[in-house]
């Protein structure tokens, strides 16, 4: 059980490292708490959530042998400040039995990460295990820390423009949306606020590029927010409008084309 906890808290200094712009110390923490659930995995009786979580850390090592950025500059501490886990910390539920995972999404936004013509999802989730079967979601738990590090790379991404970024960024939110999606079928739940965040995401990487998979990955969206039972809410206007804005966009550029 505290090997739970400590990828926990891993995962939530990994998220207080990204708010700070220290994208490059963020991955390193989110990348062990990874290998520590791939390792728990493997102690255990199931071979399917093995290879799962052996795929998650083999997204995660490809993306530590490919980063290609300078060292961030250093933070000032108030930076880091601003960003603090706790009862009194605003964190919204990121499921609709928030108890039951543990879930939450933090109430920092990550400066850097938006597009004035695209609603981004830029905050960090994190999760504080349940006590009762903390191991049945380990994919979950994986789902979220590879959510995270695509974060690392899609602002990465946003400020420099390489293509590099770009790739790796939709390689881990890929990664994320595979691991929700075995998570849930496991579950018996039909959706999710972390995998619904994470295909927006992923949607704003493709439309950047006139990349015509946002299609496909926007039809699934409207079926996975029609089956969210207000999950999104508060976000359901801003993801509707991506939805609708990308397909026009995309069809006068294949038009054109």
């Amino acid at each position: 059980m505290e090997i739970i906890y400590d990828v926990s808290q891993l995962n939530r200094d990994g998220a207080s490292l990204l708010a700070a712009g220290e994208e490059r110390k963020a991955l390193q923490a989110f990348t062990q708490g990874l290998q520590m659930i791939t390792s728990l995995a493997s102690q255990m009786d199931t071979d399917q959530l093995r290879m799962t979580m052996q795929e998650a850390e083999q997204q995660a090592q490809q993306s530590q042998q490919t980063r290609q950025w300078n060292e961030p500059q250093e933070m000032e501490t108030e930076q880091m400040d601003q960003i603090s886990y706790g009862q009194d910390k605003k964190e919204q539920p990121c499921c609709d039995s928030p108890s039951k995972l543990g879930c939450f999404i933090t109430d920092v936004h990550i400066d850097g990460l938006e597009d004035e013509r695209f609603f981004i999802c830029n905050k960090a989730i994190v999760f504080q295990p349940s006590t009762m079967s903390p191991f049945s979601h380990l994919t979950f738990y994986s789902a979220a820390i590879l959510y995270n590090m695509a974060l690392c790379y899609h602002r990465r991404y946003i400020s420099t423009r390489k293509a590099l970024m770009q790739d790796m960024a939709c390689r881990l939110y890929d990664g994320c949306c595979e691991s929700m999606k075995e998570y849930l079928q496991s579950d018996g739940s039909s959706s999710h606020k972390l995998l619904i965040i994470a295909l927006n995401n992923q949607g704003h990487l493709f439309f950047d590029i006139s990349d015509k998979r946002y299609k496909i990955m926007a039809v699934e969206m409207t079926e996975i927010i029609r089956q969210s039972c207000g999950l999104v809410q508060e976000i359901q206007s801003e993801l509707l409008l991506n939805i609708l804005m990308c397909g026009t966009l995309l069809d006068a550029a294949t038009a054109a084309a």
